[in-house]
């Protein structure tokens, strides 16, 4: 429940949300979003933080990713529509890895001729010490993350590619 001590941990407002309905108090609000993430139980105020500070619309979360985002130089009224777009668009940006969702429409596919022929060697150069501190831990992220899967390759010839299930 809302009260009074918890009300500031809510968004200001929800007018870019799709449950957003001027006639909803927020305490609606908030309890069709957890209906719709399937997080229907009793919160505390420290339980309600949590899942709000997770909201895809959280006002400290859209000041992030506005200042992630990259501006050209624009005037002060179209740097602020452009800031405004990013805002009302901001569930369909990813801070961490985690945050990805995966999806079951897409299907990659390589139109290959038959008759390819590959070469079965790969000169590969070794990478920098700049690389490996920057690929290295990126690997090990998506990895937690459950987007790739380590592959040990003593013994075979081929290596799979596992990726999250849907």
């Amino acid at each position: 429940m809302v009260t009074d001590q918890t009300s500031h941990l809510l968004p200001e407002h929800f007018t870019t949300h799709s449950l957003t309905n001027t006639d909803r108090s927020d305490e609606e609000v908030l309890h069709l979003q957890m209906e719709r993430e399937g997080q229907e139980r009793e919160h505390g105020e420290e339980e309600l933080k949590d899942m709000v500070e997770g909201w895809p619309f959280y006002p400290p979360r859209i000041r992030k990713i506005q200042e992630l985002v990259h501006y050209g130089p624009l005037p002060e009224d179209k740097l602020q529509r452009l800031k405004n777009t990013v805002a009302e668009f901001a569930d369909t940006f990813a801070l961490l890895v985690q945050e990805v969702k995966p999806v079951d429409f897409i299907k990659f596919r390589i139109d290959i001729p038959e008759d390819a022929v590959f070469p079965l060697k790969v000169n590969q150069r070794p990478l920098t010490q700049a690389q490996k501190e920057f690929y290295l831990p990126l690997l090990d992220e998506f990895e937690a993350a459950g987007i790739q899967e380590y592959c040990d390759q003593s013994g075979q010839t081929k290596c799979e590619w596992y990726t999250r299930p849907f």
